[in-house]
């Protein structure tokens, strides 16, 4: 009729219908075995200048956030001190973040990451399920974060756990991977020739298999 105005259409966003899929990275570093001096460790550490090495160079983890989309959220919380890192501190900080996860998440760790995730999760049960664990170069017990007898408190909490390896790393030993291999003998394990400890900018197989349902 005339003089009346059409009713308003009302727009209900998706933000609360349409999941949102999580991810959690932990990044590696150092762990100083119990006693071991901080200087005398780092003495032979030479940095590049930092006035003339440029923009930051791209990582895989920037490329995964790309391939992954807009249909997740990536967090990448730094831990303390990775020079001298400490699990009691590292994990504090863990659980300061674990209110805010959700059911599905997935859990990447790299080199000292990977050896964090497999105590905390081997020691711990999270309050969510969890879809997926990727260790990606993970070291052994390196410093503190001594690994317990068994490792099946993992397989048990996560739905798929993948291990990631390069025979030619330089930094952690391929025996490594091998020994969460026998700890884990449902794992997926997937090895490289050439990819050193997995520092380059791209890492699709890793995108792949985080895409999995």
């Amino acid at each position: 009729m005339s003089g009346e105005t059409a009713p308003r259409r009302r727009f209900v966003y998706s933000l609360y219908t349409v999941p949102v899929k999580q991810l959690f990275f932990v990044h590696g570093g150092d762990s100083l075995s119990p006693g071991e001096d901080f200087f005398e460790h780092w003495k032979k550490w030479k940095i590049d200048d930092p006035f003339t090495t440029g923009p930051r160079r791209k990582k895989w983890k920037d490329d995964m956030v790309d391939r992954l989309g807009a249909d997740w959220v990536c967090a990448f919380p730094r831990f303390p001190n990775d020079m001298s890192a400490r699990y009691a501190e590292w994990r504090w900080w863990f659980d300061k973040h674990v209110p805010y996860m959700k059911d599905g998440i997935v859990f990447v760790g790299h080199s000292l990451g990977g050896n964090f995730l497999a105590k905390y999760f081997s020691e711990n049960t999270l309050p969510v399920q969890v879809r997926q664990i990727h260790l990606v170069a993970p070291s052994w017990s390196e410093g503190d974060l001594v690994l317990p007898t068994s490792l099946s408190r993992i397989s048990e909490q996560c739905g798929r756990v993948y291990l990631y390896h390069s025979v030619d790393d330089p930094v952690v030993p391929f025996s490594a991977s091998e020994a969460y291999q026998t700890a884990l003998p449902a794992a997926s394990f997937i090895t490289f020739p050439d990819r050193g400890h997995f520092l380059g900018e791209v890492f699709p197989e890793l995108v792949e298999n985080i895409q999995k349902p």
